[in-house]
């Protein structure tokens, strides 16, 4: 809805209860794609806060939309959007901007080294940590899987990755699909019928 209703040049996604780390954090990350013209989407990096006095950092990472700047004219000729799932809708949309980003240009995709984002973790009413963290042993793997098929089902549609690329990603998608499942495994037992 977000990208439907805006129109600037650039777009910047932040969850609501987390912050940017300065007041130049959009600065970086905007310098950042703005001196290198052949990139799509700029990661900043970003602080994940634990507990108090406790962070861990993050450079690099591929994972959340986050802590990233995106080319919205990049975004619109891939047709790329958040697909309607509970969960892991950062991933799929990061798959697809790092398929697509570096499909025609190995340097569409830059990491700069500012710490630009603080992800604020919330033990307490957190989705993701009620009922012994429930939601990320059962909706975590469905929407993992769901993701991962309609990526896979876009890539095919549009025929712009190669087929051989597909199949690699389809089979990296299983290997993280059986990973999670073990975890579900040793950590969840109670989910393991439903997450199977």
């Amino acid at each position: 809805v977000g990208i439907d209703n805006s129109y600037n040049y650039y777009i910047i996604f932040a969850d609501a209860d987390d912050t940017f780390t300065s007041a130049y954090s959009l600065e970086y990350l905007k310098n950042g794609i703005e001196e290198n013209p052949d990139a799509v989407c700029c990661v900043g990096g970003f602080l994940e806060h634990i507990k108090e006095g406790y962070r861990i950092p993050h450079l690099d990472d591929g994972t959340w939309v986050f802590g990233k700047i995106f080319k919205r004219e990049f975004l619109d000729l891939y047709r790329i959007k958040f697909f309607p799932l509970r969960s892991n809708e950062d991933s799929s949309f990061m798959n697809l901007v790092i398929e697509y980003g570096t499909y025609s240009n190995p340097h569409g995709l830059l990491a700069i080294n500012d710490f630009v984002y603080d992800w604020h973790k919330n033990d307490g009413d957190s989705i993701t940590t009620v009922n012994n963290r429930q939601f990320s042993f059962d909706q975590c793997l469905c929407g993992m899987a769901e993701g991962s098929l309609l990526t896979l089902k876009q890539f095919k549609n549009q025929n712009i990755i190669s087929k051989i690329k597909i199949e690699n990603l389809f089979i990296k998608n299983l290997i993280s699909l059986y990973i999670n499942y073990n975890v579900i495994l040793s950590n969840g037992p109670e989910f393991v019928e439903q997450a199977w």
